[in-house]
């Protein structure tokens, strides 16, 4: 993701005479979308849609309790790099993530949080 996506996206709310929080999460990650290269597009977009796939399924999905912690972590914003939006959906500054692919990686037991490792709010979980 672009190191400046925060900056970016604050001035894209700007040219909506929006705050970034007022901002719906489809703007963001149709914003995000916009500044990944067509291969990155392609690889993000496949990871994406795999994480929301398979937890929509059910199929690798962390308990109940996990899920609860890490959306909370996000919430709390303790690393600097997460918005609420006016509708409660969590974005990620790090790496663009908003709406139905935060919820998915949310549940994912094989996603982790973007930031680098030692600053981690959450990691991957093994529920086997």
């Amino acid at each position: 993701m672009n190191a400046d996506f925060q900056l970016e996206l604050y001035k894209y709310a700007q040219s909506r005479n929006k705050r970034v929080t007022e901002l719906t999460a489809m703007e963001i990650t149709v914003f995000s979308a916009k500044l990944r290269s067509p291969s990155q597009l392609i690889q993000d977009g496949y990871k994406a849609a795999s994480s929301v796939i398979v937890t929509s399924l059910k199929m690798r999905n962390v308990p109940l309790t996990v899920y609860i912690e890490r959306k909370q972590a996000c919430k709390s914003n303790a690393c600097k790099k997460c918005l609420v939006l006016k509708d409660e959906s969590i974005v990620c500054l790090v790496c663009g993530c908003a709406g139905t692919m935060m919820e998915a990686a949310l549940h994912d037991s094989r996603e982790a949080c973007r930031l680098p490792a030692h600053l981690r709010l959450w990691d991957q979980h093994d529920s086997e």
